[in-house]
C-alpha cells in the first residue's frame, strides 16, 4: 500500500491535479486583469494604494488570477524538469522549469500561431499550455519510475514553493497602482510594442529601416521579450501585461539564488536563510520600482 501511495503515477497524477486546481482561476476569469486596468481613474484618487471600494478585485481576486496564470505558464516546465531529472530540491526544480518553459512555451506558441495563421491569444493560448503540461506528464512519470529524485521530498519544499506564489502576490497587492496604472516611459513603450510583435511574427525583431526602435532586441536580449508576450496573450493588452512578468521572474530569481546557496552544502538552508533571501530580493524590487535610474 505504501508503494502504491508513492508510485510515480500517483505522484505525477497528484501534481497534475494540483496544477490544474492552481490554474483554475485564470481559466475562469482571465478578464480580471483587464477590469483592474479599466479602473485607471483610481490612480488620480487621494490614495491610489488603498481603494477599499474595489478591494475584493484589487487585493483578492485579481492577484489570485495573476498567480494562477504564472503557475499555468510554469506548468509545462515543471513537468519537463521532472522528465529530465532536473531538480534535487524545490528551488532547483523551479529554476529548471523556468528555463524549460521559456524555451518550450515560446517555441510552441510560435509554431501553433504559424499553423493557425492568426494571433494565439486568450483561451487558445491557455489550452496550449494545458496541453503541453499534459503531454509532458507521462514523460515525468517514466523518469520517476527510473528512480529520479522527487523534489517535493526535499527539506522545506512546500514552504519554499508556497513562498514563490505568496510573496510575488503580496508584492503585486502592495504595488497595484505601479503595475496597472503608471504610465510607460519611452523604454517601457518600446518593450511593450516589441513584445506585441510576437503576436504577428515569429521573432521580435523590427523591420529594416525602423530606425532607433530596431536597436532592441538584439540576439542577446530577444529571450527577455517572450515572457511579456505570454502575458499579453493570456490577459490581453494593457500596460500591466508588460509588468506582470516580473512576478514570474521574482520566483525564478529566488529559485536561482536559493539553488546557489544550496549548491555543495550537505545541509539545506534553514527558514531564516530562505526568508533573508526574500527580504533582499524585495528590497531590490522596491528600489527599482521607485527608481528613475535605468541602470539596475
Amino acid at each position: 500500500m505504501v508503494q502504491l501511495a508513492y508510485s510515480p503515477i500517483r505522484r505525477t497524477g497528484g501534481l497534475m491535479l494540483a496544477l490544474a486546481l492552481c490554474a483554475l482561476p485564470v481559466f475562469i476569469d482571465p478578464g480580471a486583469v483587464a477590469r483592474v486596468n479599466s479602473l485607471l481613474p483610481l490612480a488620480f484618487s487621494a490614495n491610489p494604494y488603498f481603494a477599499p471600494a474595489h478591494g475584493l478585485l484589487l487585493y483578492g481576486w485579481s492577484p489570485l488570477v495573476v498567480v494562477s496564470g504564472c503557475i499555468l505558464l510554469l506548468a509545462p516546465g515543471l513537468m519537463l524538469a521532472l522528465a529530465f531529472g532536473a531538480g534535487r530540491t524545490a528551488a532547483q526544480w523551479v529554476l529548471a522549469a523556468s528555463g524549460l518553459s521559456l524555451a518550450v512555451v515560446s517555441l510552441a506558441a510560435t509554431l501553433l500561431q504559424l499553423l493557425i495563421a492568426a494571433p494565439l491569444q486568450g483561451p487558445a493560448f491557455a489550452l496550449m499550455l494545458a496541453g503541453l503540461t499534459l503531454a509532458a506528464t507521462p514523460l515525468a512519470a517514466a523518469r520517476l519510475r527510473q528512480g529520479a529524485t522527487w523534489p517535493l521530498d526535499s527539506a522545506h519544499a512546500w514552504p519554499t514553493l508556497a513562498s514563490m506564489a505568496l510573496v510575488p502576490a503580496l508584492f503585486l497587492i502592495v504595488l497595484t497602482p505601479k503595475f496597472y496604472w503608471e504610465n510607460f516611459n519611452a523604454d517601457g513603450v518600446h518593450s511593450y510594442e516589441t513584445a506585441r510583435l510576437l503576436l504577428t511574427q515569429a521573432l521580435p525583431f523590427w523591420p529594416a529601416g525602423t530606425g532607433p526602435l530596431g536597436s532592441f532586441p538584439g540576439t542577446k536580449t530577444l529571450l527577455s521579450v517572450y515572457p511579456a508576450s505570454w502575458f499579453i496573450r493570456l490577459f490581453g493588452g494593457g500596460e500591466a501585461s508588460a509588468r506582470l512578468p516580473y512576478l514570474l521572474s521574482m520566483a525564478a530569481l529566488y529559485a536561482g539564488m536559493l539553488s546557489l546557496v544550496e549548491h555543495g552544502r550537505p545541509q539545506a538552508p534553514g527558514r531564516t536563510e530562505r526568508r533573508l533571501l526574500w527580504i533582499g530580493l524585495l528590497i531590490f524590487s522596491l528600489v527599482m520600482a521607485f527608481s528613475a535610474n535605468e541602470e539596475p
